[in-house]
């Protein structure tokens, strides 16, 4: 009898033969669970999850450094060999932004014949697929909204001028034009994550719908990556999309914003889990798929955030 050995195939995670299983394995829940809540979305793919072990089952709290920018001591070599006193060092009160691991997202069930069902590849993948997808739209929705319903005053704001959700040439020149006004280069590794109707305006505009920004190069841009679905590239930038971008009119309203990955860190302190117990109350097994997290954007004055008039 073989564990879960995952593979996605046509969208569909699929499972070695389990029909001579006549106990529950906890193991192959957990990993079709983890396979469903891996599969690429936005938010959740593009973040950076490096700190993740910092917070592995112990504490909750990560103090991350936000480094101010230095200025180098312009001098000379003759100057250097005749000091007697210390060079200048840099202030070390650098400010900090705190993530907490203060979220979890859980799916829970009763099954009342775990083992039939762990026995059945489409049955197994229904109920893997169902929970794995509800707690990675948590996660999906958290951390999405960090941006959507962000605080537009402590970003670099950049404001359509036309009409709500309309982002024409225009608006693409003065993104641009900010981006490197703050110091900041397109193709550093920024991406562009949009509303879809920010999205769809997009096809208007000839740039964007050309050969020569089609999807196939936006993969190959810095900061793409093959496990989001990416939508094409603007200014050099890949796109993405995202619903928690909403189409409201309201002025200020966030309808897109422009980042780098590595600053917005997302920290797991269990990954995706599944536990189980047999219940006589209900005469079934409970099963249930956690995640505990935290998610922060480290700098918000470093993300460019599209408004609408």
């Amino acid at each position: 009898m073989a564990y879960a050995a995952g593979a996605a195939t046509s969208g569909v995670i699929t499972y070695a033969d389990t029909t001579d299983a006549t106990v529950f394995i906890p193991e192959m829940w957990a990993a079709g669970v983890k396979g469903y809540f891996e599969k690429p979305t936005t938010f959740l793919s593009l973040a950076d999850t490096s700190l993740s072990g910092l917070v592995k089952k112990q504490g909750d709290t990560i103090h991350i450094p936000k480094m101010t920018v230095k200025v180098a001591t312009a001098t000379t070599p003759q100057a250097v060999s005749a000091m007697t006193t210390n060079i200048a060092y840099h202030s070390p009160n650098d400010t900090e932004t705190v993530l907490q691991i203060n979220k979890l997202a859980y799916s829970a069930q009763i099954l009342t014949d775990v083992i039939k069902i762990q026995a059945s590849p489409e049955m197994f993948n229904m109920y893997v697929q169902g929970m794995g997808y509800a707690i990675q739209q948590d996660v999906e929705n958290y951390v999405g909204d960090l941006f959507a319903s962000g605080t537009i005053a402590n970003m670099v704001e950049s404001t359509i001028t036309t009409a709500d959700n309309k982002f024409i040439l225009e608006d693409l020149e003065t993104l641009i034009q900010l981006m490197y006004s703050n110091g900041a280069n397109p193709r550093d590794g920024y991406v562009m994550v949009v509303s879809p109707e920010l999205a769809a305006h997009f096809m208007t505009i000839t740039a964007f719908t050309s050969a020569d920004f089609a999807n196939t190069i936006a993969q190959s841009l810095p900061g793409g990556t093959v496990d989001v679905a990416q939508f094409g590239s603007m200014g050099g930038m890949p796109v993405y999309v995202s619903d928690r971008f909403t189409s409201g009119g309201t002025a200020n309203t966030i309808v897109g914003a422009v980042f780098k990955p590595d600053n917005l860190k997302l920290a797991y302190q269990v990954d995706p889990t599944v536990v189980s117990q047999y219940s006589v109350d209900f005469l079934g097994t409970k099963l249930a798929a956690y995640v505990a997290y935290g998610a922060k954007i480290v700098d918000e004055g470093q993300v460019f955030g599209i408004t609408n008039p």
